[in-house]
C-alpha cells in the first residue's frame, strides 16, 4: 500500500517540483529545448527509429528522492537519467508513432520503471526496447523475480 500511495501521489506532486524548480534556474534554454523536441517528434517514424535513440540513454541515479522528469527535462539534461526517465522517454516516443502504454512501477527490495505499450508488444527498460507479450508475469519474470509487485 505504502507503495501505491508513493506512485499514485506523492511521486507526481515531487516531480513537478523538481521539474518547477530545475526550470528556473535553466529557462534561458527552454526554446532551444523546445526545438529540439518538436525535432525529435518528426525524426520518429518507426521501433527501430526508438531503438536507436534510446541507445544514447545513459543511466545515472537520481541525487534526490526517485521523481519523473517531464520530456523537456529530459531533453535538456542530455538523455541522462535514471529509470523513470528512460521510461517516459520511451512512453514520449512510442506515442509518436501512435503507440501509447504506460509506466509501470516494479517493486521488490528495490524499484525499477519500466515502459510498457497498452497492446503489452513493447517494453522498454533503461534504454533497451524487448518485444513480446508483456504481461505483469512477463515483466516480472524477465527480471528474474528481483520484483514483485507491478503498480
Amino acid at each position: 500500500m505504502k507503495n501505491y500511495i508513493w506512485v499514485k501521489f506523492y511521486l507526481p506532486i515531487w516531480s513537478f517540483f523538481i521539474n518547477f524548480f530545475y526550470w528556473l534556474f535553466h529557462f534561458p534554454v527552454i526554446f532551444h529545448v523546445l526545438i529540439e523536441k518538436k525535432e525529435l517528434k518528426k525524426s520518429i517514424k518507426t521501433v527501430r527509429d526508438i531503438s536507436n535513440l534510446l541507445k544514447y540513454f545513459k543511466w545515472k541515479a537520481d541525487k534526490f528522492m526517485d521523481w519523473k522528469p517531464w520530456v523537456i527535462t529530459l531533453i535538456a539534461r542530455e538523455y541522462n537519467g535514471d529509470c523513470d526517465d528512460a521510461a517516459v522517454l520511451a512512453k514520449f516516443l512510442f506515442k509518436q508513432i501512435g503507440i501509447k502504454g504506460k509506466v509501470w512501477n516494479l517493486f521488490g527490495e528495490t524499484g525499477h520503471a519500466v515502459f510498457v505499450s497498452n497492446d503489452r508488444k513493447f517494453m522498454t527498460s533503461n534504454g533497451s526496447v524487448c518485444e513480446g507479450l508483456w504481461t505483469e508475469i512477463a515483466v516480472l519474470n524477465h527480471f528474474q523475480d528481483k520484483y514483485n509487485k507491478v503498480i
